[in-house]
């Protein structure tokens, strides 16, 4: 009986170990960010949804950067930067933006450049999912929204 019970520990032990050591190996540090280009492909607030079609917009639209601390891209077609911080469980902080001050020459049907800041200067967390970088910010009322964006020059649905 103790020896049926040893077994079932040691079994149960190694199970536990094998999954506590495994459920590290795909998790995405925020450094593989770094010095990589992305570009907005998607907006998902609620039930509503605005993809950026980008073989027909301008490809340098709605873009990010991050670096060491700053953040940086094109609006449409505004240049910005901004500060920010990242702590554990995904949680990053955008600071204030700045930018250049341009008329816009491309505009989607229903997401303007400054929604596009405002957004970025409320994310809360981040996450990396089917090749893509997702941010979770919200918008004036504090409803959810989620901006998908893709390596630059990777349009493609990526699965």
């Amino acid at each position: 009986m103790i020896s049926n019970m040893k077994s079932t520990m040691v079994i149960i032990f190694l199970l536990l170990f094998t999954v506590a050591l495994f459920s590290g190996i795909n998790k995405v540090t925020f450094g593989e960010f770094l010095d990589k280009d992305w570009s907005l492909i998607e907006v998902k607030r609620g039930s509503t949804i605005i993809t950026i079609d980008r073989t027909n917009a301008p490809s340098k639209i709605y873009t990010i950067r991050f670096e060491e601390r700053i953040l940086s891209g094109t609006g449409a077609p505004n240049h910005y930067r901004a500060p920010y911080i990242t702590t554990g469980n995904n949680i990053i902080s955008i600071g204030r933006i700045s930018c250049t001050r341009l008329g816009p020459l491309y505009e989607l049907k229903g997401f303007k450049e400054y929604e596009f800041f405002r957004y970025l200067e409320r994310v809360m967390s981040w996450d990396f999912r089917n090749g893509r970088l997702e941010l979770r910010t919200s918008d004036e009322n504090g409803d959810e929204v989620l901006l998908l964006f893709s390596p630059r020059g990777k349009y493609h649905a990526i699965f």
